[in-house]
Parts: structure tokens; C-alpha cells; sequence
């Protein structure tokens, strides 16, 4: 697929998924027994991403090791942005200006997970204030320099400015 054809994709899954918990969240009003575990599991991915955007938000930069396994919601300049090519899945690794020396970081594996939101081009999110929000975990992006990060795995987990 062309570019813009792997780009119209990504926005047309994620559409598609809103769409589904909406439907499902709906079917469960209305009383089908079919949808109440599936609104069960929509309901508290809801709940879950709250919880990652009710924590206090950080500064890549004041990264502390007492911030592992907790929810996190950081707030940053991006500095650089790098893509694996050779990996599956494709890492990002999204660097920030206040974490020279790349302590902190941004991970996902779904690189049009941004794409569908800036373009293919992921090197538009440097410079912009990024806020990105999870659990802080051991970088699986990076190589050997962050010690901490979130992964990012869903589009309700960043915004950008």
C-alpha cells in the first residue's frame, strides 16, 4: 500500500474501533445479553485510561526510578523522534528536550498510531509539547541509554500541542 493508503488505514481502524465500543456500550443499554461483558471490557479500558491521566504530570526531565510500575502522565518538548526500521514491530522511540541525555522516553510499537494524527512524517512532532500518560515501565525502545518510559499502545494515551 502507498503511503497515503497506509495512513487512510490507520485512521480508518482507529474510527472503526470508536465505533465498535460505541456500539457495544449502546447494545448494553439496551439490554442484549451479548454485550455486557464487551461493555464490561470497554467500560474499564475507560476507567483505565483515566487512571493513567488522573496521576501528576512530570517532566521527562525530573524522571525519578521510584516512578516504575505507577501511572505517570508527562509533559514534554519533543527533541527527536526515531523510527526502527529493521524491527517488527517498528519501534518509536520519542525523545524530549528537557531529558538530554534520554533518561525518560517515549515508546510504542505502533508508529501510525502518531501518523494517523501528524502525517507519515514523524519528525513534525519535534519541537510541539507532547503529553503522553501510563504506567512507567523498562524501555522497550531506545537502545541502552533511557532508564524509564511509557508505552504507548493507544491513541487515548498522547496529545500533542
Amino acid at each position: 500500500a502507498s503511503p497515503e493508503g497506509r495512513l487512510q488505514h490507520a485512521r480508518e481502524l482507529q474510527a472503526a474501533r470508536e465505533q465498535q465500543q460505541k456500539q457495544i456500550l449502546a447494545a448494553d443499554a439496551a439490554g442484549n445479553p451479548d454485550a455486557k461483558v464487551p461493555a464490561q471490557m470497554v467500560r474499564r479500558e475507560e476507567e483505565d485510561n483515566r487512571q493513567r491521566w488522573a496521576g501528576t504530570h512530570q517532566s521527562p526531565g525530573a524522571y525519578d526510578p521510584q516512578w516504575m510500575g505507577q501511572n505517570v502522565a508527562i509533559v514534554g518538548t519533543v527533541s527527536r523522534v526515531e523510527v526502527d526500521p529493521n524491527g517488527s514491530p517498528q519501534w518509536v522511540t520519542i525523545y524530549f528536550k528537557e531529558s538530554p541525555n534520554a533518561t525518560f522516553v517515549v515508546c510504542s510499537p505502533y508508529p501510525d498510531l502518531f501518523q494517523e494524527r501528524v502525517g507519515l512524517n514523524l519528525s513534525a512532532l519535534v519541537g510541539k509539547t507532547l503529553e503522553a500518560a501510563g504506567q512507567v515501565e523498562s524501555p522497550y525502545c531506545g537502545g541502552k541509554a533511557p532508564k524509564g518510559s511509557i508505552r504507548v499502545v493507544e491513541s487515548k494515551q498522547w496529545q500533542v500541542h
